[in-house]
Parts: structure tokens; sequence; C-alpha cells
């Protein structure tokens, strides 16, 4: 009777970590099926230009940051297409148009910035990360919610960003949108790699519930090594 309840108890182990497993699908399918395109945010890949370098200053203030979109020294560029002919700079610009008309938009979600940067709305800075002129080690690369401010329709919004690696720029599409809408979004977007991950978890939890119960009986690793050579 002892070693029946312990055959049980054993037992019990795969069966929750299946059970672990089986949820993770279900959430990866969930996840797999839901609409990819986010309405509520609006993507911003192209009309973009570029420029290698860093910007000359009059009186104080980067005469980049709010140069006449028609001045000389930019390229046109779409995101999140790499800008050609580094040549060993460490310094990138990149501006562009904000949308005429804004609506509820009061953030720019960028995904993935190599690596320190400086964000400028009309001439006037609004967000940085990091320390530029200093050229101290990055800080790193997470996501990045830039506050617009206020009366933004229309206006320019530059990057400066420094790096002193081999990547240098923006990885992926920056996004427009409320602050709400972007995090759900940015949720979203990254729920698939979650329930993977569970899926993983669930899958290691299992394997080393089958190892437990094959010290007790070997025969279920020989069932459970038949399986897998079946599968």
């Amino acid at each position: 009777e002892t070693s029946l309840k312990g055959q049980q108890e054993s037992a019990r182990g795969p069966t929750r970590a299946s059970g672990w497993a089986t949820l993770a699908l279900a959430a990866l399918f969930v996840c797999a099926c839901a609409p990819s395109e986010d309405i509520a945010t609006e993507p911003l890949a192209q009309q973009w230009q570029f420029r290698w370098g860093d910007s000359p200053r009059a009186d104080g203030t980067l005469t980049w940051a709010s140069q006449p979109w028609d001045a000389s020294g930019w390229t046109p560029i779409d995101l999140p297409s790499a800008p050609s002919g580094r040549e060993g700079a460490r310094g990138l610009w990149l501006r562009r148009r904000l949308p005429a008309d804004l609506r509820d938009a009061t953030h720019l979600y960028l995904p993935w910035v190599d690596e320190n940067f400086e964000a400028f709305v009309g001439g006037r800075r609004v967000y940085r990360f990091g320390e530029i002129d200093e050229g101290r080690v990055a800080e790193g690369s997470p996501f990045h919610l830039v506050p617009l401010g206020e009366g933004a329709s229309g206006q320019m919004v530059a990057l400066r960003i420094v790096s002193r690696h081999q990547n240098l720029g923006i990885s992926f599409i920056p996004r427009l949108g409320t602050e709400a809408a972007l995090a759900r979004h940015i949720v979203r977007s990254g729920a698939t790699e979650f329930a993977l991950g569970i899926l993983l978890l669930g899958l290691a939890l299992a394997a080393a519930s089958v190892l437990l119960v094959s010290r007790r009986d070997p025969s279920v690793l020989l069932l459970t090594g038949t399986g897998m050579h079946v599968l």
C-alpha cells in the first residue's frame, strides 16, 4: 500500500507539468490567432531622414534639431533599414515630420535604440536616455516612450543617437499613440514570447518529474524514451 501511494504521488508531478504545458500551448494558440495589427497606434516607418556625425552648435543650441526639412545634408530612409555610409561615425541623427493631426497620440514608441540618445520636438529636447556628450558606457537598449508634449502636431521630431559599438540606430518600427495604447501594444507584441517561455518551462518541469519518477521506477524512463522515439 505504501509503495502504491508513492507511485501515485510520483505520478502527479508529470501530470501537473503536462497541465502547465497544455495551458501554455493554449495561450500560445490564442496569441497566434489574435490580430497582429494594432489600430490604436500608428506605425512611423517611412518619410524619415538621416545624417551621420553630430550637429554644430549656435549659441549652445544643436542646429540639426530644428533645421528646415529641405536643408542639405539629409538623406531619405525608411525604418528600420540601416543607414548607409557610416564610415566609423559614432553619431547618427534621424528626423521626421509628425502628422499634422496627432489626434490623441501623446507618445512616440521606440522599441529598440542603439544606444544613448536625445529626442527633440520642434527643436526642444523632450527626452534623454544615457549620457551623450560625455561618451560614457551605454545604458542598455530598453524600449522608450517619448512624450511629444503639447502642440506637437506637424512638428519635426529629431533623434540624436550615439554609440561606440557596431550597432547604431533604430532596429524596429517606431509607433505613435497614447501611453495606454502603446502599453497594450507592447504587452501584445511580447505575449507570444511569454507563452513560449511558459511552454518551455512546463516541458522542463515534465522532464524533471520523469527523471525523479524513474529513480523509483526505471520502467517509466524506458516508456518515456520509447514514446519520444515514436514521436
